[in-house]
């Protein structure tokens, strides 16, 4: 999730950027479920994080 908010933080974004985001937005959702397939957590209820 820390590099979703760095680049999304960024003061210009390019198409480089933008793929980047998307690309550190995909893997934090995919990580995150492994700790519900473990059986570690049984959701991933973090308040505010709808708004990723």
């Amino acid at each position: 999730i820390l590099d979703f908010m760095f680049l999304a933080k960024l003061p210009v974004q390019s198409t480089t950027s933008l793929r980047h985001l998307k690309e550190a937005h995909q893997q934090f959702h995919d990580n995150k479920l492994v700790f519900v397939n473990l059986g570690i957590c049984k959701n991933f209820c973090i308040p505010k994080l709808h708004a990723l």
